[in-house]
């Protein structure tokens, strides 16, 4: 059995669902706000790509054009490349 500040994960009591609804409740809400502030970012950046004109405008949406071409799974196999070099797969870290 696994405790945290005295309170059972594993028990089978009513403690189990009160710390499942406090933590589905974190992380609802700390996905709410990063959506939140992924579209005022996104939409203020997109507004100044699209309007306004500064140097580098072009090499920046070249930039994000490139990033976007580039499959994300590539991006996991060389994170998970890297976690196997410092052997830290399956360790509970």
């Amino acid at each position: 059995m696994y405790r945290i500040s005295g309170m059972s994960l594993i028990s089978g009591m009513l403690g189990n669902e009160v710390i499942f609804c406090w933590g589905f409740a974190n992380s609802t809400l700390v996905a709410v706000d990063i959506t939140a502030f992924e579209i005022v970012t996104s939409a203020l950046a997109g507004y100044a790509l699209a309007r306004l004109k500064f140097p580098g405008k072009q090499a920046l949406v070249l930039i994000i054009l490139a990033s976007l071409a580039i499959p994300i799974f590539l991006m996991f196999m060389n994170n998970w490349s890297l976690m196997m070099a410092a052997v830290t797969i399956a360790t509970y870290l």
